[in-house]
């Protein structure tokens, strides 16, 4: 999944320290400007999309999972949002260019993502980006400039009903989940360390793997760790959902809590979708769908 990730990514760890300081002073006036790109064109809601998506032969008779990436701004230029992003930035930005501060999944294309995030009793939590007010990490979000990309992870009709039956679970309002605040202050370090392992890792049996159902409850998949940031809730979800992703996190051994938004885009099979405004969302995938209506079951 990673082995094909920027090598300059661990050089850009060690300026972590001394440059979160100076791009958080920043933060607001360079997401302005790298805002200006997402501005809507013409009547149009979308505003990248992915011409050439290939809806290849071999995922006709599968299904998709869907990640949400955020490029958020907050109003303020100390908002702890603004600060984690400007430590995303120093580390790398995704492979679009783009720097993602936060990552939600789905099943499905509609606006009800689901992702961890610091504040509240159940740090797991549905997101709307529509209805910003709806979510507590949102809610203090500069909508006119922030925007979203949808990406589609391919996988079989039983990984699909795998990653529906964890989300469902992992999305109940109690208190299980808590945001691991360790990992997100050690990132530099752990990020590097995952990093070294997957270079040393020989994944040669991943091509004799078959997909499964579930062999226990959703709760049990939950029971020995229940506090991950963004990026670890979803690696917890696909590694134990999809049979090829599960199979490089036990053999590399990896901190499932040690990834970035944009290292998803290195897995087999991902494929970006468009990006968009929060408050085009819904507008935007329906202008998708009409150019790759093979979507439409997913909204």
């Amino acid at each position: 999944m990673t082995k094909r990730l920027y090598n300059s990514r661990i050089l850009k760890i060690v300026l972590f320290c001394c440059g979160i300081i100076f791009f958080s002073c920043k933060s607001t006036s360079v997401s302005q400007r790298e805002f200006e790109r997402f501005e809507p064109q013409s009547a149009y809601f979308i505003t990248d999309i992915n011409d050439s998506l290939p809806y290849s032969s071999e995922f006709e008779n599968g299904k998709f999972i869907f990640l949400r990436f955020y490029h958020i701004t907050y109003g303020k230029n100390f908002r702890i949002g603004n600060l984690w992003r400007s430590m995303l930035g120093i580390m790398g930005n995704a492979p679009d260019g783009n720097y993602y501060s936060h990552v939600a999944i789905n099943f499905n294309l509609t606006d009800n993502f689901i992702g961890s995030t610091m504040k509240g009793k159940n740090t797991i939590k549905r997101e709307k980006v529509t209805d910003l007010k709806s979510n507590v990490f949102l809610k203090t979000v500069d909508a006119s400039r922030s925007s979203c990309t949808v990406v589609a992870i391919p996988c079989t009709e039983v990984e699909w009903e795998n990653c529906k039956a964890l989300i469902e679970y992992a999305q109940k309002e109690d208190e299980r989940f808590a945001y691991n605040l360790s990992s997100a202050f050690f990132m530099p370090i752990i990020y590097k360390q995952n990093m070294t392992k997957m270079k040393k890792t020989d994944f040669s049996g991943e091509d004799a793997l078959v997909s499964m159902p579930l062999e226990k409850e959703p709760s049990e998949y939950f029971k020995d760790k229940r506090s991950y940031i963004c990026t670890g809730f979803i690696m917890k979800v696909l590694s134990s959902s999809i049979a090829k992703i599960g199979y490089e996190v036990e053999t590399s051994g990896v901190n499932i809590n040690g990834f970035l938004p944009g290292d998803f885009f290195y897995m087999d099979g991902f494929q970006k979708l468009f990006t968009c405004r929060f408050e085009y969302y819904n507008e935007a995938v329906e202008e998708y769908l009409a150019l790759y209506p093979q979507f439409r079951e997913y909204f």
